[in-house]
């Protein structure tokens, strides 16, 4: 499965939509309601009505998480969706927060869709685009807003279908372990799917790591030193800006998942590609690129030196090993066993090759064809194929070969660590931290402190 980003091209400072091409789950466009309070119990009845037609819609009223500061997460929604369905009323139209909503969203070229509630005077800015008229046939008038948000037929089936696996789920609460049912629509007749409600979904964290990524480059232009309130106005993201954001958000879970924030054994194995798209020495890197924001927020300081970059790095890659030697970020053995298939599908077949494929295009950069697939093979086999013993079995020997493994994959010399942050998950979360340490002060190991990661 190939990772990347796929753009939206309705804005000059379009956030990323997600695609099947790069594993990130967004094939219809996010609509966000803008409307009047007064109208609040016709806006959230066609919220619900076209979530239910398989619509991906975002209301203020249903989507704001509790504790979240409400005019960030509104700003942040507005910026992340691509349409914006205006409900017009004569309410609405005299609302100073939906006209600065309407403005925003034509500035931006957003996609905007006009619901006439209410008889009322369009705005100017609205004349010229068709409206959609709710006034007298509720029912036609909704089939035609969900034809204009690409909701086809199977997605209907398909979120009919996800109702009614849900429906289930929520009368299996009592059930100490996850069930097989069988999925049947018409794109998915033969494929099964693990109904359990304590797993996250695939959905649900690539929309965590896009709101990571949306404040990551906050953070990014914040270093021009611009207003944060004007950033996305003022200072347009390129594509290679937003992918880079995008990786940060994915690496900054990755610390989370290392910090037991967020439990590898708590996602759905659809989840676990993201992890693996981006590399431990990415995750370095990222490590020093905060303290160096922190260190300037103290003290004004600008300006950084190579030597304080090469420091704040080390620094960063002792931290990771502390966190492999601390027997607080460990996960109790048992919960090795849910994601124990997914490691284990990478130990040969196509799971394999393709692990082997993208280390070795990592590394072909620096050395002959051959030799990076040598490499790359080499630190596969060794790691997947002893992970699962030195977990399951505490084995001392599997668990010396999986350090050895990290000491060869690991970034030096001229060489790109081929370490993905899923191993490095896998390694902190689930190794003996006893073990590590013996394999560490053993001279005849092979391997040391200084060498992992």
């Amino acid at each position: 499965m190939k990772f990347g980003l796929q753009w939206a091209q309705s804005g000059r400072n379009a956030a990323p939509l997600l695609g099947r091409t790069i594993g990130m789950p967004s094939e219809l466009q996010t609509a966000f309601f803008s409307y009047c309070r007064s109208d609040s119990e016709f806006a959230l009845k066609l919220a619900e009505d076209l979530r239910s037609a398989g619509a991906h819609v975002w209301i203020d009223q249903r989507d704001i998480e509790p504790g979240a500061e409400w005019d960030y997460a509104l700003e942040d929604a507005l910026t992340t969706s691509a349409c914006v369905l205006v409900i017009l009323s004569s309410h609405s139209v005299g609302s100073r927060n939906v006209r600065n909503e309407l403005s925003f969203a034509l500035d931006a070229g957003k996609r905007v869709i006009p619901i006439l509630y209410r008889d009322c005077k369009v705005p100017m800015a609205l004349t010229r685009l068709q409206l959609i008229d709710f006034r007298t046939d509720y029912a036609w008038a909704i089939e035609k807003l969900v034809r204009c948000l690409g909701v086809s037929q199977q997605s209907k089936v398909d979120a009919a279908t996800s109702t009614k696996i849900k429906e289930e789920s929520s009368h299996q609460q009592s059930k100490p372990a996850a069930t097989f049912t069988k999925v049947e629509t018409e794109s998915q007749k033969r494929s099964f799917a693990v109904v359990s409600p304590d797993l996250i979904s695939r959905e649900w964290l690539a929309t965590r790591i896009q709101k990571l990524a949306f404040q990551i480059g906050r953070l990014r232009k914040a270093d021009l030193l611009i207003d944060p309130a004007m950033l996305d106005r003022l200072i347009p993201s390129t594509q290679a800006e937003m992918e880079d954001d995008w990786r940060k958000a994915i690496l900054q879970l990755t610390l989370e998942a290392m910090n037991r924030n967020l439990r590898l054994h708590d996602l759905d194995a659809q989840c676990f590609p993201y992890f693996e798209s981006v590399w431990l020495q990415e995750l370095s890197e990222y490590m020093a690129y905060s303290k160096r924001r922190e260190h300037r927020e103290v003290s004004g300081e600008v300006m950084h030196s190579a030597e304080q970059e090469r420091v704040r790095y080390n620094k960063a890659l002792d931290t990771l090993r502390d966190y492999l030697e601390d027997p607080t970020r460990k996960e109790r053995p048992g919960r090795f066993l849910t994601i124990k298939q997914y490691v284990e599908s990478k130990c040969d077949g196509p799971g394999f090759a393709d692990l082997v494929l993208r280390k070795q295009e990592r590394l072909i950069a620096v050395v002959q064809h051959f030799e990076a697939s040598t490499m790359a093979r080499q630190y596969t086999a060794g790691f997947y194929g002893n992970i699962v013993k030195a977990v399951d079995g505490r084995d001392k020997l599997a668990t010396l070969n999986v350090l050895r493994s990290l000491s060869n994959g690991a970034s030096r010399d001229g060489f790109p660590g081929i370490i993905s942050c899923f191993e490095g998950i896998l390694a902190v979360s689930y190794l003996d931290p006893k073990l590590v340490r013996e394999a560490w002060d053993n001279p005849e190991s092979g391997v040391s402190r200084g060498t992992t990661f």
